[in-house]
């Protein structure tokens, strides 16, 4: 391991402190960093805006901000004129400050750029916290700008950025705590303080529980205390990680928040304490289940088009016996402890798995890194990474062919582009990703560096090409914000509105009204024989099933369901299942 610059003792000088230090290189080293964020902000940007509607988890984000400003507070969520505790308030906060900037001043209500905003700007910075993670545990700034090329171009980077829930925002915190441990275990390794670092993991723990909670960060660490005991170092580990420092951070950070909701709401740690343990699985549900393979299986999908990478990255930390090894291996661990330990849990997400994708990242690049310095001194080594940028070429075609065929599906809807129009441009935009990736490889058989980056410049263009026509972001998405919206013009707001056995989320949002959830076919009966003037949000389906008659007063069009979600007005109560309010055919 090269030794650290003289006097360079500061964080910031620490992420750009990698061999070697010719001009050139750091030349080289600022435009890649102009690159990455160009190129990430672009991905994270383009198509977060009206076109595409907001899905029921999303809403929450963009309703909440909207509530807490009607009542002047805040403090306390509040959601659909009921609390809402089951997240932390920072992603609250974040749109309610991108509402100011982005939004029209004289609505109140979040529009769904600035509740995606917030994702968006911490899938950005979560790039360049892969960079430097990159730099810190190799010591080489190749491995940094390719682990952020690497991440800023997998379906995780592209998901999460264009989804307003906080898995984002919680990767982002995950990622600057993983950042101070490493950053820690470097310092102790120069036989220097890691005291600043230790409190940068500690606000990044504390930060990532404010997004979320504290499951992921838990295990993450965990997983970072386990490394060190298999590389025989647990007496690094106060020196390192100085615990006391996060008895002092957690309650100056974390608490303040939860006291002053609990001063105002008794009941929320009993809450809290339910959405820990009872939503993964309770304590006894959670160890006996069988171990899934879920999460493993996801990773591979996140970390498409670069999943090849990920073989020879879970064995790289284990090749080498050095500090990198070190370094290394306290990323897999944190990794391997999370993914193994949620496999266990009854509540699978596959959001879960984006605060351990730049972790990967960085493997994935320290083994890409280590091919080229290996392969590419021997025509014979050149020859493996020419195969190597083939089978990376025909994955990223076949990504795009899968691409093309998604959108050529019946019922796809784009904003400003025609199916026609956007099947063109995808198609074109595949065949220069192609293109590129054909020049990599040929330009690969003297710089191996070359081929590398035109690949990872085609799985940029694929998704940019995505962003663009906003595919997959239409059908049912789209059809039920179009039924909020009339729900909003059509039905007064002195008319009760109701919705049975469906989460009414999105027609919250858009139509800017409270919404009351019939769990039960007795509590709609109930409300039909009570409130003769009610509207209902239902499902065809229910209706038949339960037999009831009544009028379609609004009807969700194009949704591709057989069951399409109807605001109905009940006009005569039947007996359950012994009478169908319509015809199979209608």
């Amino acid at each position: 391991m090269m030794s650290e610059q003289d006097g360079a003792t500061g964080v910031a000088e620490d992420m750009h402190e990698a061999p070697p230090r010719t001009q050139a290189s750091r030349r080289i080293w600022i435009w890649s960093l102009l690159l990455l964020l160009v190129g990430s902000s672009a991905l994270a940007l383009l198509g977060n805006g009206a076109e595409r509607g907001l899905d029921r988890s999303e809403t929450y984000i963009a309703r909440v901000p909207t509530e807490m400003w009607r009542r002047d507070t805040l403090i306390v969520p509040y959601y659909n004129d009921l609390l809402r505790l089951q997240k932390p308030p920072i992603n609250y906060w974040l749109s309610m400050g991108s509402h100011h900037v982005f939004d029209d001043s004289s609505t109140d209500i979040v529009s769904e750029f600035a509740a995606r905003f917030p994702a968006a700007a911490s899938s950005i910075a979560l790039v360049f916290v892969t960079v430097w993670l990159g730099v810190l545990t190799f010591q080489d700034r190749r491995v940094g700008i390719a682990a952020g090329a690497l991440f800023a171009t997998t379906v995780a980077f592209l998901t999460g950025a264009h989804n307003a829930r906080p898995e984002a925002l919680y990767a982002l915190f995950c990622g600057v705590m993983t950042v101070g441990c490493v950053g820690a275990l470097r310092k102790i390794d120069l036989g220097e303080s890691s005291l600043r670092w230790a409190v940068l993991g500690w606000v990044g723990f504390i930060g990532a529980v404010l997004s979320k909670g504290p499951h992921i960060p838990a295990l993450m660490g965990i997983g970072f205390l386990i490394a060190m005991f298999v590389r025989r170092r647990p007496r690094d580990i106060l020196r390192a990680f100085k615990p006391w420092v996060g008895l002092l951070v957690i309650p100056l950070l974390g608490l303040p928040w939860f006291i002053a909701i609990a001063i105002v709401e008794p009941t929320a740690w009993d809450f809290w304490i339910h959405e820990m343990f009872d939503r993964t699985g309770e304590p006894s549900q959670f160890w006996l289940n069988a171990l899934e393979l879920y999460y493993v299986k996801n990773t591979i999908g996140h970390a498409t088009p670069w999943f090849l990478l990920l073989f020879g990255a879970l064995l790289l930390p284990w090749r080498r016996k050095d500090e990198i090894g070190d370094r290394a291996m306290t990323l897999w661990m944190g990794v391997v402890a999370t993914l193994f330990v949620m496999g266990f849990s009854a509540y699978m997400r596959a959001q879960y798995i984006l605060p351990v994708m730049p972790l990967l990242c960085v493997l994935m690049a320290g083994e890409a890194v280590t091919l080229f310095d290996r392969w590419g001194a021997t025509a014979r080594g050149r020859m493996h990474l020419r195969n190597w940028h083939v089978v990376q070429s025909v994955i990223i075609i076949v990504m795009g062919v899968a691409i093309g065929v998604v959108i050529s599906r019946e019922g796809v809807r784009f904003s400003a582009l025609s199916d026609a129009m956007a099947t063109a441009v995808m198609w074109g935009l595949i065949t220069l990703a192609t293109a590129l990736a054909v020049v990599g490889v040929s330009l690969a058989r003297r710089k191996p560096a070359a081929g590398y980056g035109a690949t990872v410049m085609a799985a940029a263009a694929v998704f940019l090409a995505v962003d663009i026509t906003g595919l997959g972001w239409s059908g049912p998405r789209r059809t039920r914000a179009d039924l909020g919206k009339r729900i909003a013009q059509e039905v007064p707001r002195e008319t009760p509105l109701y919705a049975a056995f469906s989460d009414p989320a999105v027609s919250v949002y858009y139509a800017d009204r409270a919404i009351l959830e019939l769990k039960s076919p007795e509590a709609l009966l109930e409300k039909i024989m009570t409130e003769p003037n009610a509207l209902f949000i239902v499902e065809k389906r229910e209706l038949k099933q339960h037999g009831i008659v009544g009028e379609i007063v609004i009807a969700e069009e194009d949704t591709g369901h057989n069951s399409p979600m109807i605001v109905y007005r009940n006009l005569q109560p039947a007996p359950i299942r012994t009478a169908y309010g319509m015809d199979d055919d209608e």
